[in-house]
């Protein structure tokens, strides 16, 4: 009966609740005979392939308890913890409430007769006497540091030097995510780079499946020693797999990583690993914590059809489904190309008429659990409201689907803008800077012609050096209002 109620509890409650009913179903195998101990470990191997970490690492233990174990074993491990014997270290006095109150009455600067007040003692009770324990009472009056001087290594980790410090700490994370962006579309490209080492992607998305092997390149003549890539953080939806994580980098050798992962279901986090080395010639290790670029979004592919009647077909079968509304800004993005080059590089199939303002796109999102291999629709409309401003609206049955979608087009999509007006500036103005210093030379040498064959006062000649500065910054200028056309 007792096992009847729990399995009722445990399939009504939710994944945080879970837990203590689990935990209670071992405790309970003991007690029953062997139909009721079937009945509990058929119970917990059901959670073994939980998305739940913690529903799924209970299981796991309890049936290897069970399966490996014997009765007296799980008697002595599920033995209650003896309680704690009361002394004189476990009892409160009420005297050490008192001097507390008195220290935070310090720290506060509260004035001496106010503080009398807070330390007098009661009137029906006496004094107290004297006890070993109130020895162990920490007296905040004194400074930890006797010696008055401070720990200069421990404040360092906190102080920033320099403005200098912070510009170069966010240039290098700007650096670390637009390399990540660009390998959410492209197949391999540099994960992370400094001083030290090189770190080099290549991925490989089949269905459900991905493989990702991540390369650490020294880039010093030296060899690299102790360096262990680790994972560090995996989200519930996607099992992940390593190989050949920790190593020794030769003077002509790399270290090869390899990544093997499965999408169980739509997850929300990249996975993340803790690249370690120690630094050449020093005694220190450099650390940094690296996302790889093995999103859910990579698990997407196009559909077959490129017709807008199959995908108005696709957006009334997913009436009740999740749907979320995203401005995105495209910066210098001023061409139709660009649009649907970043929705084609996430999986998507899709449909632009010409001369429209709306991009309609449909893919579909693989899962694999228990080895079937499903697809999930999912559909996005991106339309354009104003220049360089986009909304995009997704569908997905999985809300966590359509957060991912659109967080990755709003990160994909200024990346791109932002990569053509580096593009342009870098073209246009290459072929401006010869026409543009021919001009001013000759500018300049002609008012200095006309300035020994007419006698011109000073104020000319200012004049034609304030004209000749105008007419260099009005073609300067010219690049950045060519963003500007359509």
């Amino acid at each position: 009966m007792q096992v009847t109620v729990l399995q009722n509890h445990l399939k009504d409650a939710s994944e945080e609740t879970q837990s203590p009913p689990l935990s209670t179903f071992v405790k309970l195998y003991n007690y029953y005979d062997i139909a009721v101990r079937e009945k509990i470990l058929n119970t917990l191997c059901q959670y073994r392939s939980s998305f739940n970490v913690e529903l799924q690492q209970r299981a796991m233990e309890y049936v290897g308890l069970i399966e490996l174990g014997n009765d007296e074993l799980l008697q002595k491990v599920l033995e209650p913890l003896p309680s704690f014997k009361e002394d004189d270290f476990s009892l409160v006095l009420p005297g050490r409430a008192q001097r507390e109150e008195a220290n935070v009455a310090v720290s506060l600067n509260i004035s001496r007769d106010k503080r009398e007040k807070l330390v007098a003692p009661r009137a029906d009770k006496g004094p107290d006497k004297l006890n070993s324990s109130d020895l162990l009472v920490i007296n905040r009056d004194v400074p930890l540091n006797s010696g008055g001087e401070s720990d200069v290594d421990l404040e360092a980790l906190f102080t920033v030097n320099s403005t200098m410090q912070l510009d170069r700490m966010a240039k290098e994370n700007e650096l670390l995510r637009r390399r990540f962006i660009f390998l959410l579309e492209e197949p391999s490209g540099v994960l992370y780079s400094d001083e030290f080492v090189e770190l080099h992607c290549e991925q490989q998305y089949r269905g459900a499946d991905a493989r990702v092997t991540v390369t650490v390149r020294k880039k010093m003549a030296v060899g690299l020693e102790k360096v262990h890539v680790e994972t560090t953080g995996v989200d519930v939806g996607l099992l992940l797999q390593s190989r050949n994580e920790r190593g020794d980098i030769a003077s002509s050798g790399v270290l090869r990583v390899e990544f093997v992962a499965r999408s169980w279901a739509p997850f929300r986090e990249a996975p993340t690993v803790r690249l370690s080395y120690k630094r050449p010639g020093e005694c220190t290790t450099g650390t940094k914590i690296l996302a790889l670029p093995i999103v859910t979004t990579r698990f997407l592919s196009p559909y077959d059809e490129k017709d807008e009647m199959a995908y108005d077909t696709l957006c009334k079968q997913m009436n009740s489904a999740s749907v979320r509304t995203r401005r995105l800004s495209a910066g210098c993005v001023t061409h139709n190309g660009a649009i649907e080059g970043v929705l084609k590089g996430m999986g998507f199939c899709v449909i632009h008429p010409v001369d429209s303002a709306e991009w309609k796109a449909m893919a579909a999102h693989a899962t694999q659990s228990h080895g079937i291999l499903s697809y999930e629709p999912a559909v996005v409309k991106v339309f354009s409201h104003s220049p360089g401003a986009f909304t995009a609206q997704v569908i997905t049955k999985s809300h966590v689907l359509s957060a991912a979608i659109s967080v990755v087009l709003g990160q994909t999509l200024p990346s791109k803008g932002q990569t053509e007006c580096q593009e342009r500036f870098s073209v246009f103005g290459g072929n401006l800077t010869p026409l543009l210093s021919r001009i001013i030379c000759f500018f300049f040498f002609f008012c200095i012609s006309l300035s020994h064959t007419f006698s011109f006062h000073e104020h000319c000649y200012a004049l034609l050096l304030f004209t000749l500065l105008r007419l260099t910054a009005s073609f300067l200028s010219l690049p950045f209002l060519w963003f500007f056309a359509p």
